[in-house]
């Protein structure tokens, strides 16, 4: 196996331990850290694709752009993701509030059980 592919299987591996540990604060209804993990989970298996197919995209974050691709990044699109790029979207729009606390100064009460069970299925 060579480097990148080793890479890959490392991003992926914590990709899953991620939403592992969404899935756990799901219980504790702890719902800005599920949000934010399973974002991250997301980021990271997309990444692993990446890094599969020998491309570098470590400072993109937008799980879209990922797959969507982005010309001006010199990022390459997946074609075989497209089919996910609306559950991308969903994934983005979390990353901010909940990775910044100026994000949403009201986070402890703006996320609920519907967007954090929704970005866990998401990952799934």
């Amino acid at each position: 196996m060579n480097w990148q592919a080793r890479e890959a299987e490392r991003w992926l591996t914590q990709a899953c331990r991620d939403l592992e540990a969404a899935e756990k604060l799901l219980h504790q209804k702890e719902y800005n850290w599920v949000c934010f993990i399973a974002q991250q989970a997301a980021e990271k298996a997309v990444k692993a694709a990446h890094l599969a197919r020998g491309e570098s995209v470590e400072r993109i974050h937008s799980i879209f752009a990922l797959i969507k691709g982005d010309q001006r990044a010199g990022v390459s699109s997946i074609s075989e993701l497209t089919a996910l790029l609306e559950q991308a979207r969903s994934l983005d729009k979390v990353y901010i509030p909940t990775c910044y606390p100026n994000g949403v100064p009201f986070l402890a009460h703006a996320l609920g059980g519907k967007e954090t069970n929704t970005a866990t299925t998401i990952c799934s």
